[in-house]
């Protein structure tokens, strides 16, 4: 091994043990807060349960995924309510089975105050924290500690004294649905097949069926790509996008959806379309009227499949229990393990200590998966998706695009 290379892991080794430092100090932080959150009694009759809260504190397309629970749930005879943020809200907006929705908002201190003093204008026979991904979030447990509700459940909270009611749940390739079920079975609901489902008014409908009228022609198929993932590493390039278009261009229309600033900063071919949106409420009727989707992003994805819509979705590999091919990787490796460790011990440790569950380090491209049999997933390697190789990513495109075609 060269001075280089020893130079190199050494810092590595170094890097690797400040975080070490960095994270048991924040846990204990943690704890210490947490000795100081509201205790629920242990005892829980869920027979007495009408109103239930879903706490569904994060994206747009775990609030898709969970649409088949709280379709189920109210189909049971319970009364839905969602706390979750703006953006995710505007997927129940028009369900039928939420009675209700109160916004929840972390972005500032003085926000995320508001967002407890909200939720405690209302009382709740029941709440379930959605999160089931072995990731801590200490101001979302704060907010749900502080919810009104004589029964608090969630996944893997055994010693978190708020909770008073825990599933067990350690998925390490189990599709998201699955971890829906078992709260449904907690309630000893016989469940259907846990189908998303995204009603929206007519208006935006017509909306979609206008703006389809004006850019197709030549009875061309549509296709709907959205380039733009909700992470830097989650973007394509405009190469890449080139590909797509020039690829699909003798047989679709291709219509590029995403932010509008995002769009414009790419140099896209005169055929391609762009559909500018104010919510992404909008973008689901042009979904369930095209052809083909293609997409980075995974809630576009979840909402393709609420139509079973033929889908191309471009993964980044995301199993961590792979071999690593060189020192970096095999210290981010052992890095990820020992915080999964400590979240798992601060979250679960009184379940832990008289269980042995398989804790592997989630494969999220299996858990956040299409759930759709007329799509395509395509996985890549690289951490960024700007990164793949041209032709590797060609070539797989192509040979996704002659199964569906």
């Amino acid at each position: 091994m060269s001075l280089k290379q020893n130079l190199r892991e050494l810092n590595w080794k170094r890097n690797f043990a400040d975080k070490r430092l960095k994270l048991r100090i924040k846990f204990l932080l943690f704890y210490l807060i947490k000795l100081f959150l509201p205790c629920k009694t242990n005892e829980c009759d869920l027979s007495k349960v009408k109103k239930i809260l879903i706490i569904r504190n994060d994206h747009l397309g775990d609030m898709v995924v969970t649409t088949g629970l709280i379709r189920n749930l109210a189909k049971s005879g319970y009364q839905l309510y969602v706390v979750s943020t703006k953006s995710a809200l505007d997927i129940v907006k028009f369900n039928p089975y939420v009675t209700g929705t109160i916004i929840y908002d972390d972005s500032t201190f003085l926000n995320w105050i508001k967002s407890i003093a909200r939720i405690r204008k209302e009382s709740f026979d029941a709440a379930i924290e959605m999160k089931f991904i072995r990731f801590f979030d200490m101001k979302n447990m704060i907010f749900c500690s502080y919810v009104k509700t004589p029964i608090l459940i969630g996944f893997n909270k055994s010693d978190i004294q708020s909770f008073n009611l825990s599933i067990c749940n350690y998925p390490h390739a189990n599709h998201v649905t699955e971890q829906l079920k078992q709260v449904l079975e907690l309630f000893n609901i016989a469940y259907d097949d846990m189908h998303y489902e995204l009603p929206i008014s007519e208006s935006i409908k017509t909306k979609a069926n206008l703006f389809l009228k004006e850019i197709t022609a030549n009875n061309k198929k549509v296709v709907v790509l959205n380039p733009f993932g909700s992470s830097v590493a989650r973007l394509l390039s405009n190469k890449q996008v080139h590909i797509i278009c020039n690829l699909l261009s003798a047989k679709y229309k291709t219509i590029v959806i995403g932010e509008e600033n995002r769009s414009k900063q790419l140099s896209l071919p005169e055929s391609v379309a762009v559909f500018n949106s104010a919510s992404i409420l909008d973008v689901v009727p042009l979904i369930e009227l095209s052809d083909l989707v293609i997409s980075v992003d995974t809630s576009i994805v979840h909402i393709a499949t609420c139509f079973n819509k033929n889908t191309i979705a471009f993964y980044a590999d995301s199993d961590p229990n792979q071999p690593a091919n060189d020192k970096k990787s095999v210290y981010h490796y052992k890095f990820s393990i020992f915080k999964a460790a400590l979240e798992d011990y601060f979250n679960n440790k009184e379940y832990l200590k008289t269980h042995s569950p398989n804790r592997m380090l989630p494969i999220t491209h299996d858990i956040w998966a299409p759930n759709n049999k007329n799509a395509k997933q395509i996985l890549f390697d690289q951490g960024n998706m700007s990164n793949v190789d041209d032709e590797i990513f060609k070539n797989k495109l192509v040979q996704s695009l002659k199964t569906i075609d």
